[in-house]
């Protein structure tokens, strides 16, 4: 057993794969293992993965029919033996000292999450959701992404938190929520610890047109693992963060009738008291977070 599971899901990344794989084999901390999830991809990544593991004992690899990077990082927790999981993906790489700066962290709390990168350090106790999303959600403190976070696999694995594979936008964003409400505490660490590359092509730098749809189904998903512990008027926030996220992209090249329609359609779906929804957007528009593009999608969509 080991102290960290590394689970990095694998497809197509033949020219990244080497610098991520070995950022993590040359960690100064050697207590740990590597789970490589290759999901079926087409190019020589099943034979590099293979040849890291006859390397390296601390490699393990699953290959497995191609079904995307959410049934990729569920199939590595299922092998996982680690008291701490870390999602880390495959055409990034990650600071030659990461694992030993979080197992000192890990020695002198028994946080439930580690969230590094967001430059202060601060013991998070939490006491309910509402508290959670008023004093660090909505100020970005945590993140969506699930690189920047280290989570207990023990709290995985008894509430059987998995990745959602239906969803192919936000499915990070969901897994993060239904684990903040299983979780008692967070140590937010200032390092930085891990290295994003930004790739053409990506599923975030891809313009998608029905992304407004995609962002309501996960809104919907959200709300119902929220609505029974915090307010209407959080869920109402929850609302536009996600409906400003759905038009960046979804109107992107498109005509006025068709913003027309996406606007129509919003509407449809904001099922909150209107003195709810007033309130929600004026403490969106004072968030110094949220970006004065979102701000103002959120004043015409309002009017």
């Amino acid at each position: 057993m080991s102290i960290f599971s590394i689970i990095v899901p694998v497809y197509k990344v033949e020219e990244y794969i080497d610098k991520c794989v070995m950022s993590i084999l040359n960690q100064t901390f050697s207590d740990f293992e590597l789970i490589l999830v290759d999901d079926g991809s087409p190019d020589n990544c099943p034979e590099l993965c293979d040849e890291y593991a006859k390397q390296d004992s601390r490699v393990k690899v699953i290959h497995k029919p191609n079904g995307g990077v959410s049934s990729a990082r569920n199939e590595g927790v299922k092998i996982a033996n680690g008291d701490y999981i870390w999602f880390v993906d495959s055409d990034d790489y990650v600071q030659e000292n990461s694992l030993e700066v979080l197992c000192d962290y890990i020695s002198k709390t028994s946080a439930d999450l580690y969230v590094f990168e967001h430059g202060f350090n601060e013991f998070y106790e939490l006491k309910d959701m509402n508290g959670l999303l008023c004093d660090h959600y909505y100020k970005y403190d945590f993140g969506f992404e699930p690189w920047n976070k280290v989570y207990k696999r023990s709290l995985i694995t008894d509430n059987k938190l998995f990745f959602d594979t239906q969803e192919k936008v936000g499915e990070d964003l969901l897994f993060n929520i239904n684990y903040y409400t299983k979780m008692n505490s967070c140590l937010f660490i200032p390092e930085k610890l891990y290295h994003y590359v930004v790739r053409e092509n990506s599923a975030m730098t891809t313009v998608d047109k029905e992304r407004y749809k995609k962002q309501m189904r996960l809104f919907f998903k959200i709300r119902d693992l929220l609505e029974s512990t915090v307010s209407q008027e959080n869920l109402a926030i929850l609302f536009m963060m996600h409906m400003v996220s759905g038009l960046n992209q979804s109107f992107a090249n498109s005509d006025f009738f068709r913003r027309r329609r996406i606007i129509k359609y919003y509407k449809s779906k904001a099922q909150f008291e209107r003195k709810v929804f007033t309130c929600a957007v004026n403490k969106f528009l004072k968030n110094e977070n949220a970006s004065f593009l979102g701000k103002c999608k959120v004043k015409l969509l309002f009017l």
